[in-house]
């Protein structure tokens, strides 16, 4: 399970023009991860390029004059990055093959589950106003939000450590950082977390 926890979830923006208001990355660290899951499907001939730079060790991320994943991509260097990529699909995106990532709100659980066209749920967002933030997420071609579940009851957060889960990502707020806990969380990605001075 990979948890992504983002120190801002909405922060719309209001168009002067039109008078709308509208979530992007430069506002909301939940809506940033979003769009990276969107852009690992929709731009494959980019991601194998840098699955190989990896594997190769070509920084393409630096911390001073060091290369911070050094080696750290060897166990993924038997087969093509096409092979790789196709094994990401399939562990984490729970997909076959390449489709656009789907949004749904689950309503009677307030969760935001991510699909690959049809398939399993892969990701949920918990955050507090799920129904708030998709109202004003920004319009765009990299994913799809799909029509509102009225009806499903299945808490997919609720259900993480089950050993049946279909969810490998999991994104969230701050609260994540004030007691919950999982033994399935591998790897941690924080967004904008400690950037500034507070309790937190």
């Amino acid at each position: 399970l990979c948890l992504f926890v983002g120190n801002t979830v909405s922060a719309p923006k209001k168009n002067k023009k039109t008078g709308e208001y509208t979530i992007d990355e430069t506002s909301s660290d939940v809506w940033s991860v979003i769009n990276f899951l969107a852009a690992v499907l929709n731009r494959r001939p980019e991601v194998e390029k840098l699955i190989k730079r990896y594997r190769q060790n070509d920084a393409v991320v630096e911390v001073g004059d060091k290369n911070p994943f050094y080696n750290l991509f060897l166990p993924i260097s038997n087969g093509s990055e096409a092979d790789v990529y196709a094994d990401m699909l399939r562990k984490v995106f729970q997909a076959q093959g390449v489709q656009k990532l789907h949004l749904q709100l689950f309503k009677k659980t307030g969760e935001i589950a991510l699909k690959v066209g049809n398939g399993p749920v892969f990701g949920v967002i918990n955050i507090g106003d799920s129904a708030g933030f998709l109202s004003v997420v920004k319009t765009t071609t990299e994913f799809i939000i799909d029509p509102p579940d009225e009806v499903e009851d299945k808490s997919y957060f609720a259900n993480l450590n089950s050993v049946d889960s279909s969810v490998t990502i999991l994104v969230g707020s701050r609260k994540f950082t004030e007691g919950w806990s999982s033994w399935r969380v591998s790897a941690m990605g924080l967004l904008n977390m400690g950037v500034s001075e507070g309790t937190q």
